[in-house]
C-alpha cells in the first residue's frame, strides 16, 4: 500500500526462467503455425503469477495515485526447444535441442535469424501471442526485451544471439510482428551486462550486420526503443552493481545520437518508460497526462536506457544470518541505483521482489537474494520451528548445510538482524535492502529528474578531508571492500578515505595494501598495465601479477623553475611514451559531472591529465585537471555519495505536490560524516542544509 516502496516497474519472463519451479513454454510441440499455442497461458495462471500482477497493479494505482500505474517488461529466456539448434549434449543426429536449458553460441535458433528463417519468424509470432494472451487476461505490457542475456551460455533457459543475429531477428521478425500486432509495446535490445553494452549497441545502431533493401540502421531505429541492462560483473559477485559506470555514460552519449521522430499524444505522458524503475521518470519534463484526448503530434526522442535485472547471488542474507552481508548488499543496491540514474538510466528493476529462504524457487539452483523473504511458517499463531525445504525446490539440504536464519527465534532475528517483528508475524522478512531502496523509491517518484550533484572535497584541502580530519594523516572510512581484482580505478573528489590511499613499492607498482580480517591475511592490489578493452580504463590486479603496471616517478618542475612539492608524472615502463592519466567520462559525467568517476588510463606524457600530486603521508594521488575542483585516485567510488532530484513535478492525488528537491545521501564507511548542501558552485554561499550521516547508513532529505 502507500506505506510500501511504490514500485512502478516490473519484469515478467516469457515462459520459464531459472527462478521457475521447472522449465515450461506455451507451445511444446513443433508447430510453426503456433495453432497449438496455449492462449490461456494456463501455467502462469496456475502458478499465481497472473493474480499477483493484478494485485500489484491495483495497489500501484490505488495507493500511489500519481497516474504512473504499473509498467511491465516481458523478457524471454528461451524459445521452446524445437526452435533451437541441437546442443553438444544432444544426439549427433538430433534436429533440434532437447531442452530449453542452455544454448549454442553464437546463435540459438535452428536456421538462424535472417529474413528467410522460419523458426525466427515463429519465435517472433510466439512473443506476440504471449503479449496477446496476457492482454486477454487484462494485463498489458509496456515493453519487451529481445532476449535475456543473449551473449551468455548459462545452465538454465537461454538463447544466444550475437549483435548481428539479434539485429537480424529484430529487423526481419520481431519488429514487424510487434509493430503490426502490438504497436504500443516498446522493444529493448541487449538485456545484458554493461561491459559489452557499448560495442553491442554501437554495432546494433550501425549499418553492419543486417541485409535488406532498406537502410538497416534506419530499421533499427524504427523498431528499437532502447537498450536494457543488467548489473552483474564479469569478474566476480563482489563487483555486482559496481562495474561499468563509465560504459553507461558512453552508452548514454551513444543513445543521444540515435534520436528519432515518434508520434506522441500532445497531452499524454508518452515517456512512460523513462522513469526511475520503480523510481520514476528521468530526463526531459513531460506534459501531465490528465487531459483525455488530443491531436497526435511528433517529437524527437532518443532511445531509453533501462536497468532490467539486479540481484545478489548466492543465497540470501536470511539464510546466512549475516548482518554484515545483508547490510553490504543494501548499500550496493542504493549505490547502483544512484549511479545508474546519474549516468542516464531511465529505470531500475530488481531481479526478484520476494524469494524463499533458500533464494528460490530456482530449478537451476542459481540461488539469489531479494529485499523480501517469504517465511509463511513464521507467521503469528504458527509454530516457530525450523521449516523443511519446500518440496518445489530442486535442491534439498545436504549434510552440514542449513538455512541459518531458521534456527533463530523471531525475537533474536529482530534483535540481531533488525528484521521487523510485525512483518515476520505476517510471514515476511524485510531485509536491509528493502529499507535502503525505499529511501529512493518512495521519494524519487515518476516525474522526478536528476540534478547535477556530487559530494565535493570540502573547503579544508588536503589538511582536512571528510574522513581524515585536521591533525590526522591516516585515511578513514574503514576496510576498503572495493580493493579487489577487477575494480575500476577512477577519480572522484578527495574524501581522505582508505578508498583513496595508495603507496609505491620499489618495483614501481602503485598499489593498495590492507589486512583482510575475514581471511586473516594481507591483501595487495596494484594498477594494471593497460586499460581494459571492454570497460575502457585501468583496473586493479594482484600485486606482482603478469599484467601489473610499473611506473617510474619523475618529479616535475614548476613554471618558476623549481621542483614542485610532490608534483610528478608517472611514466609507464611497459608502454614507452605513455604516462598515467585520466580518461574523461562521456556524457560529461551525467548528473555527477566530469569528476564523478573519470577513469585511470594511459595517456601521452604531454597530456594535462598526466600531472599529479602525490602525498606519501596521506597516500593521496590527486589532480587539479578539472576546473570544477580537485580529484583523487579512487578504487571504484568513494564511501560518501549523493543523488539530487528535482521532484517539483511529482504529484500524488490526495497528497499534493512534492517538494522541489529530494536529496539522497549514502555513507558506506564505518565513520560518521558531516556535510553541508549548497546550491551552485559558490563554496562561500549559504548552505541549504547542514547535517551529518551515521556510519553505514542512508538518508533522504526533502528540501522545500
Amino acid at each position: 500500500g502507500d506505506t510500501g516502496l511504490g514500485y512502478t516497474l516490473g519484469r515478467v519472463p516469457i515462459g520459464s526462467c531459472d527462478f521457475s519451479v521447472s522449465s515450461y513454454n506455451f507451445a511444446d510441440n513443433e508447430d510453426l503455425s503456433l495453432e497449438s499455442f496455449d492462449g490461456s497461458v494456463k501455467r502462469d495462471y496456475d502458478n499465481g503469477m497472473i493474480d499477483m500482477i493484478k494485485s500489484a497493479r491495483y495497489v500501484t494505482e490505488h495507493s500511489w495515485k500519481e497516474g504512473a500505474g504499473l509498467h511491465l517488461v516481458a523478457s524471454p529466456w528461451s524459445p521452446p526447444a524445437w526452435m533451437k539448434q541441437p546442443l553438444p549434449t544432444d544426439p549427433f543426429d538430433a534436429s533440434h535441442a532437447g531442452t530449453m536449458e542452455e544454448t549454442v553460441l553464437p546463435e540459438c535458433l535452428r536456421d538462424g535469424a535472417g529474413a528467410e528463417s522460419k523458426y525466427a519468424a515463429a519465435w517472433a509470432r510466439y512473443i506476440g501471442e504471449f503479449i496477446s494472451a496476457y492482454r486477454r487476461r487484462e494485463i498489458d505490457f509496456w515493453a519487451v526485451t529481445v532476449q535475456n542475456d543473449p551473449l551468455s551460455r548459462p545452465n538454465f533457459e537461454a538463447c544466444a544471439h550475437d549483435t548481428s543475429s539479434e539485429k537480424e531477428f529484430v529487423v526481419h521478425h520481431l519488429g514487424p510482428v510487434l509493430r503490426q500486432t502490438h504497436p504500443d509495446v516498446k522493444i529493448f535490445a541487449y538485456d545484458a551486462n554493461k561491459d559489452q553494452s557499448v560495442d553491442f549497441m554501437e554495432h546494433f545502431w550501425s549499418a553492419n550486420g543486417t541485409t535488406g533493401s532498406e537502410s538497416p540502421e534506419d530499421l533499427s531505429l524504427q523498431y528499437i526503443d532502447g537498450a536494457a541492462l543488467h548489473w552483474y560483473s564479469r569478474s566476480h559477485s563482489a563487483l555486482d552493481g559496481g562495474e561499468g559506470a563509465p560504459n553507461m555514460h558512453r552508452l548514454k552519449e551513444l543513445a543521444s545520437t540515435q534520436r528519432r521522430l515518434v508520434p506522441v499524444d500532445a497531452t499524454a505522458n508518452d515517456d512512460g518508460g523513462q522513469r526511475n524503475g520503480r523510481l520514476g521518470k528521468v530526463g526531459n519534463k513531460v506534459v501531465d497526462g490528465a487531459t483525455s484526448k488530443a491531436k497526435k503530434q511528433q517529437k524527437w526522442k532518443e532511445p531509453i536506457l533501462l536497468d532490467t535485472e539486479a540481484t545478489h547471488c548466492k543465497s540470501t542474507g536470511y539464510a546466512e544470518n549475516d548482518l554484515n552481508l545483508s547490510w553490504y548488499r543494501a548499500e550496493r543496491n542504493a549505490h547502483a541505483i544512484l549511479s545508474q540514474l546519474a549516468a542516464g538510466s531511465n529505470g531500475f528493476i530488481e531481479g526478484n521482489m520476494v524469494l524463499d529462504p533458500f533464494g528460490g524457487p530456482n530449478h537451476a539452483e542459481n540461488f539469489c537474494d531479494a529485499p523480501l523473504i517469504a517465511v509463511p511458517h513464521r507467521a503469528e499463531g504458527l509454530t516457530d520451528f525450523v521449516q523443511p525445504v519446500p518440496a518445489f525446490e530442486k535442491h534439498q539440504l545436504q549434510d552440514g548445510e542449513s538455512i541459518k536464519g531458521e534456527y533463530e527465534t523471531k525475537f533474536s532475528l529482530s534483535k540481531k538482524m533488525g528484521y521487523s517483528m510485525s512483518l515476520m508475524n505476517l510471514g515476511i522478512v524485510a531485509q536491509p535492502m528493502y529499507y535502503y531502496v525505499g529511501h529512493i523509491s518512495r521519494y524519487v517518484r515518476p516525474g522526478s529528474r536528476p540534478l547535477r550533484a556530487i559530494v565535493g572535497e570540502g573547503a579544508g584541502g588536503i589538511s582536512s578531508r571528510t574522513f581524515r580530519p585536521t591533525g590526522h594523516v591516516g585515511p578513514g572510512g574503514g576496510y576498503n571492500d572495493l580493493a579487489c581484482e577487477g575494480t575500476e580505478v577512477t577519480y572522484w573528489p578527495c574524501e581522505g578515505s582508505t578508498r583513496q590511499s595508495w603507496s609505491f613499492n620499489q618495483g614501481g607498482e602503485i598499489h593498495m595494501v590492507q589486512f583482510n580480517h575475514k581471511k586473516s591475511s594481507m591483501e595487495c592490489f596494484s594498477l594494471s598495465e593497460a586499460a581494459d578493452p571492454d570497460l575502457g580504463g585501468i583496473l586493479l590486479t594482484r600485486c606482482g601479477s603478469s599484467d601489473v603496471g610499473l611506473f617510474d616517478t619523475i618529479s616535475v618542475e614548476t613554471t618558476e623553475g623549481d621542483v614542485g612539492e610532490n608534483l610528478a608524472k608517472f611514466y609507464a615502463m611497459k608502454t614507452p611514451g605513455k604516462c598515467l592519466g585520466i580518461r574523461r567520462l562521456a556524457n560529461n559525467g551525467g548528473s555527477y559531472g566530469p569528476r564523478g568517476g573519470s577513469q585511470a588510463s594511459l595517456v601521452s606524457c604531454d597530456d594535462p591529465s598526466a600531472l599529479w600530486t602525490f602525498s606519501p603521508e596521506t597516500g593521496e594521488i590527486s589532480s587539479t585537471m578539472f576546473s570544477e575542483g580537485e580529484v583523487c585516485m579512487t578504487t571504484g567510488w568513494p564511501f560518501l555519495q549523493a543523488g539530487a532530484f528535482d521532484t517539483s513535478e511529482v504529484h500524488i492525488e490526495g497528497r499534493g505536490h512534492n517538494s522541489g528537491l529530494t536529496l539522497v545521501v549514502l555513507n558506506e564507511s564505518k565513520d560518521d560524516a558531516s556535510f553541508v548542501v549548497k546550491s551552485g558552485n559558490d563554496i562561500g554561499s549559504s548552505p541549504l542544509l547542514k547535517a551529518s550521516i551515521p556510519a553505514h547508513s542512508i538518508q533522504t532529505f526533502v528540501i522545500h
